[in-house]
């Protein structure tokens, strides 16, 4: 049923697994444009007051959104900390179609393992993340290749078969393109300047371009993929550690 005057749609998902969860508490944020985050436990919601848009427009914000801060607090999470929230997933739940979204002096509190009463410290380190990565959504989602880099890193965390090491190669074929569309070289050049801007080069990433280019085409059986498997965090933290110099490059106080 379509509400008549002015409307706003309250997106809700969960996080999962709760065990996760349990410190998650940074406080409704900003992720500019009137656009609202807020998490507590493993609920998430983003939402817009002001806004008024059709629901196509506003959803297709909205999930890609979801998705985007996900991503990236578990890749600030794992590069800062050293922290492994690869396991964090995200489902979303449902749309709330309001006249008004307005809350005052809410207290919101859980239910620990021993069923008592829980508050999550805000200043818990999750929530200091939580927080940056609101403050740099703006600017983060307003860049296409850091976005797909972000989405191609939580693909890869989340992989625990040979589909990483393809995932990962993408995360390099992301930074090349974000490097190019900024240089706007020729093609022929574009591993190149990337090489330059990174302060890397090919024999450097030689092991991991080898096993993806061998899992692209699902040579599975190949030995290079049977080695790779024995050095699967070394190779794939070549991906991590450019999407690093990368991130540093571009939001240097996200990291």
């Amino acid at each position: 049923m379509e509400l008549p005057g002015n409307k706003t749609y309250y997106f809700t998902a969960t996080l999962n697994p709760p065990d996760y969860c349990h410190k998650f508490n940074p406080g409704e944020l900003d992720l500019g444009g009137g656009y609202r985050l807020d998490i507590f436990f493993n609920g998430i919601a983003i939402w817009n007051p002001s806004l008024e848009a059709k629901y196509e427009v506003v959803s297709s914000f909205v999930y890609e959104a979801f998705h985007t801060v996900v991503a990236a607090f578990i890749f600030r999470e794992h590069i800062v900390y050293n922290k492994a929230y690869n396991k964090l997933s995200l489902t979303i739940n449902r749309c709330i179609e309001a006249m008004d979204i307005k809350a005052e002096h809410n207290v919101i509190w859980t239910l620990d393992y021993a069923g008592k009463m829980y508050t999550p410290n805000t200043d818990a380190l999750p929530n200091v993340t939580w927080r940056k990565v609101a403050k740099f959504f703006p600017q983060i989602n307003s860049s296409f290749h850091h976005k797909i880099m972000l989405q191609d890193y939580y693909n890869c965390v989340n992989d625990f078969g040979d589909n990483a090491f393809f995932f990962a190669y993408r995360i390099l074929e992301d930074i090349r393109e974000e490097i190019n569309l900024e240089k706007g070289i020729k093609k022929e050049q574009y591993w190149l300047e990337m090489h330059k801007v990174l302060d890397t080069n090919e024999a450097f990433m030689k092991p991991l371009t080898d096993v993806a280019t061998k899992v692209r085409h699902g040579n599975l059986k190949s030995s290079v993929v049977v080695e790779a498997r024995k050095r699967r965090k070394a190779i794939l933290n070549i991906a991590f550690g450019l999407m690093k110099k990368e991130f540093k490059r571009k939001f240097p106080r996200f990291l």
